[in-house]
């Protein structure tokens, strides 16, 4: 009735008016990077630089740390409460709060750009800021360690970047921030990556032939900085194009996500499941077996073949260390019980072969008639 008819004349991208083109008048070229204030300051750069000063309107809504984005139950759509400031474009064009901000609450701030066309009132694209105030508590996470690319790799110009993740108490909320660098001391860092709890990150638009640094920081709620140790690399775009390996680790009972899963790759940690259980890795083109691992959990290998330029998807289903497999006999808990999986229970049965507890259900220490039909049942 309302906003349906509203939202049905929107179109998503660049609008036909040449105003709302990416050149567009009113359209913010800059805002201030990521903020980090002590606890004793309580202001912080708001401002923005759009492409014509005397075309555009400009405000920045401000969403404060206690405010928190939480489902309702609602099937509505919930406005964000936040915090309007109005900019208005000083003397060199650039827009400024007409009266400021302060940042009081410890935590982490959100910071909404917008400008609207003041000729044809065309808002354009929102662009994101944050701003951290500390919380005098000292840093509230632990620095992780670089996985991929190791110390003096070469890699292409898209690379994969990798990391263990960290830890922090009671579950605290913590980002990071991938920098990359051309000297170990990052005096002049060419990309910074503000990225949501994952630990891996697909980066493009390196310069081929050129030697890299790279770290990354963990940032907590109040903007605490714990930072990895230093790693260097190099591009080479003369090698073959390879592919990715990524995927999901959930439990096989309960599909929850498992974090903290080691990805294994010729006996080597080539990328770890962070919090939602996903994983990342850059290979060159070939097969692959592609191993799961975590302590309290079995081991669970998959095959890979990596292709040229594309992403190959292979989920693992852990199961708990104990628990009997979903197939009786199928003790490489791969999902499919073999002919030579069959012939090793029959061994176990005539006392042939070691009794392992995927046939011998009940711990009897002995493989019962019984059992052995199960696993003929699963074949």
């Amino acid at each position: 009735q309302g906003d349906g008819t509203a939202a049905a004349a929107v179109y998503l991208g660049v609008g036909l008016n040449a105003t709302n083109a990416p050149a567009g008048p009113a359209d913010i070229k800059t805002v201030p990077p990521t903020q980090f204030l002590d606890a004793a300051v309580s202001s912080a750069d708001t401002w923005l630089q759009v492409t014509v000063p005397s075309r555009a309107l400009g405000w920045v809504e401000v969403r404060s740390p206690s405010i928190k984005l939480e489902t309702t139950g609602s099937a509505l759509q919930v406005p964000v409460p936040s915090t309007k400031v109005l900019l208005s474009a000083d003397s060199t064009g650039k827009f400024v709060p007409l009266a400021p901000f302060s940042f009081t609450e410890p935590g982490m701030y959100e910071l909404y750009y917008y400008t609207q066309d003041v000729q044809n009132n065309l808002k354009t694209p929102m662009v994101r800021g944050v701003v951290y105030k500390s919380a005098a508590l000292g840093a509230q996470t632990s620095a992780v360690t670089l996985t991929s690319p190791a110390d003096g790799d070469k890699v292409k110009t898209t690379a994969v970047f990798q990391w263990t993740g960290a830890t922090g108490p009671d579950n605290d909320p913590f980002t990071y921030t991938l920098e990359i660098a051309t000297d170990d001391a990052f005096t002049n860092p060419i990309r910074q990556e503000e990225i949501r709890t994952t630990s891996a990150y697909v980066l493009d638009g390196l310069k081929d032939a050129t030697s890299y640094y790279w770290r990354v920081k963990t940032v907590d709620q109040y903007g605490a900085r714990v930072s990895s140790s230093v790693s260097r690399f190099s591009t080479d775009n003369t090698n073959g194009l390879g592919g990715l390996i990524l995927g999901y680790v959930r439990g096989s009972a309960t599909g929850v996500p498992i974090s903290g899963v080691s990805i294994i790759i010729n006996g080597n940690i080539a990328a770890v499941s962070d919090v939602g259980g996903a994983y990342l890795l850059y290979r060159p083109t070939g097969n692959f077996s592609v191993r799961a691992s975590k302590s309290g959990y079995l081991d669970q290998s998959l095959s890979a073949v990596v292709t040229a330029g594309k992403a190959v998807q292979k989920d693992f289903k852990l199961e708990a260390a104990g628990a009997p497999p979903a197939k009786a006999g199928d003790c490489d808990r791969n999902g499919t019980l073999t002919a030579v999986e069959v012939r090793d229970a029959v061994g176990m049965y005539l006392g042939l072969k070691p009794v392992l507890t995927c046939v011998d259900s009940d711990n009897g220490g002995a493989v019962s008639g019984a059992e052995l039909q199960k696993v003929m049942n699963s074949f």
